[in-house]
């Protein structure tokens, strides 16, 4: 018997590297499977059909939000349910709820996976004690009900099962990318051309962070911090939703050292290799605003590490326990401009130490990788569809 598997997906189902990556191994697993998501305007080819769905499925009779998202629960539910699965694997906790929705009155239940990628109960710094309350109830009812609940990292694994008195400890699948095969020619050249069209000295260090313009992500910072850096350059790579806080970080840089900050749109992820890997130093500097952030694994830091390029990283719980187990970059206080100025001068001035990081990078390379993480996956998922005679 072939195992179905119906993954819940919030938003638009486009570069989403965690989930393909985890349903490649659930296709590896002999498992067919099927993704339900938020309807795309930019639809891609995958190994498995991809629903698109709306989240305002009666915006013609009314354009009130929040009854159109309630409404979308059932639609979803419904579209889940009508794909018959035994498995149903739920992106967030929204995801989660609609999964549950979909076993209810059915005899044979269809298994429920919780496939959290935040620290659901701390993901948001504004939430009220009382949302925060309701989101912990929420999540501990359905975590009960669950036949695998997987977390990204140790320490969000540790906090949801201190959070829920849980008699189990999560799951724990970090987000780390298949292992990158580096064309150093490409990079080489890559490098030398971009040096040329921005004027970058062949000594002078580029610094790099990559990834979405997001607020409390420590781009403010690392343009701050660059212009206390004499002769060190910036390169931000990645988009922003919100357009006008891109124009902000854009005036902070004009009026900053505007020679020594290079904005660049973000870049298809196939190709990402070939951009990171032009940098010396990768800036992985999440802000403390919230739990969330101080227990995450940002991709970033996966993605520096199988480019060789050593970071500067927040020195929060996971990030700290990746550069100190491998001696590959530095940590600085996300929250203190000084202290991030600091430890980009020690690379700028220290190449030997640098080099030494560069080094150290091979093994993490080696080991920090999706070839490694998959295996977990399919330990913890073997169980579960093998109870179905798959």
């Amino acid at each position: 018997m072939r195992v179905k598997v119906v993954k819940l997906v919030p938003i638009e189902y486009v570069n989403r590297s965690r989930d393909i990556r985890e349903l490649s191994t659930l296709l590896e697993l002999g498992c067919d499977v099927v993704v339900i998501a938020k309807e795309s305007k930019t639809p891609m080819d995958y190994e498995y059909p991809v629903i698109g769905l709306t989240t305002r499925p009666i915006e013609k009779w009314t354009t009130n939000a929040t009854i159109n998202r309630v409404v979308s629960l059932f639609t979803w539910a419904k579209a889940a349910r009508g794909q018959n699965p035994q498995i149903i694997s739920c992106h967030d906790i929204i995801c989660l709820f609609i999964g549950w929705m979909a076993t209810w009155g059915k005899k044979n239940k269809p298994k429920l996976v919780y496939d959290s990628h935040e620290f659901e109960y701390a993901r948001n710094a504004n939430r009220s004690s009382f949302q925060k309350e309701f989101v912990k109830y929420i999540e501990r009812f359905l975590i009960k009900r669950s036949a695998m609940t997987m977390m990204v990292d140790d320490s969000i694994a540790d906090e949801v099962k201190k959070l829920h008195h849980l008699n189990f400890r999560p799951v724990v699948v970090r987000n780390f990318p298949n292992r990158w095969i580096l064309d150093e020619e490409i990079i080489k050249k890559n490098r030398e051309k971009f040096r040329k069209d921005y004027r970058i000295p062949d000594n002078a260090t580029l610094f790099l962070y990559q990834g979405g313009l997001i607020p409390n992500r420590g781009v403010e910072n690392a343009i701050k911090a660059i212009s206390e850096v004499e002769g060190a350059y910036l390169l931000i790579l990645g988009d922003g939703q919100r357009k006008e806080y891109v124009e902000k970080l854009k005036l902070q840089a004009i009026e900053s050292v505007p020679d020594r900050i290079i904005f660049h749109p973000a870049v298809p992820y196939s190709e990402l290799w070939e951009f990171t890997g032009i940098a010396d130093v990768g800036l992985c500097i999440l802000e403390n605003v919230c739990l969330n952030h101080y227990y995450a694994l940002p991709n970033k830091i996966s993605e520096y590490i199988q480019s060789l390029v050593p970071p500067i990283v927040s020195n929060f719980p996971e990030l700290k326990m990746i550069v100190e187990k491998y001696d590959i970059g530095e940590q600085c206080n996300p929250d203190d401009v000084s202290s991030l100025v600091d430890a980009m001068r020690k690379l700028q001035n220290d190449k030997v130490l640098l080099l030494h990081y560069k080094n150290n990078l091979v093994k993490a390379k080696e080991e920090l990788c999706w070839e490694e993480e998959s295996k977990r996956l399919k330990e913890a998922y073997i169980p579960i569809i093998s109870s179905f005679g798959g």
